[in-house]
């Protein structure tokens, strides 16, 4: 990877550079090890053949809703920052 590509990898739409710090203030890296975690215990519940909970798969899918949701907003305000 080129120093300007790498560039343009750490830094934002705004020109400022992107650290844990920043992700953490947004609470993306906190959406991701709640999500990350509760897909591991999905699987793992999967995996040893145990009855997944009705009030957990609500709880998932509201939880995956939310991560692709910010994903998707995140997205869009890119878009629309880099087109005009």
């Amino acid at each position: 990877m080129d120093t300007n590509r790498l560039a343009q990898f750490l830094m934002n739409g705004e020109g400022n550079v992107v650290n844990f710090w920043d992700c953490l203030r947004e609470s993306v890296i906190v959406q991701g090890i709640v999500t990350s975690a509760l897909t591991i215990t999905v699987c793992i519940l999967a995996i040893k053949g145990m009855d997944i909970p009705t009030w957990f798969v609500g709880a998932y899918g509201s939880v995956l809703g939310f991560w692709f949701g910010a994903k998707v907003q995140h997205a869009t305000e890119n878009a629309r920052r880099n087109r005009g």
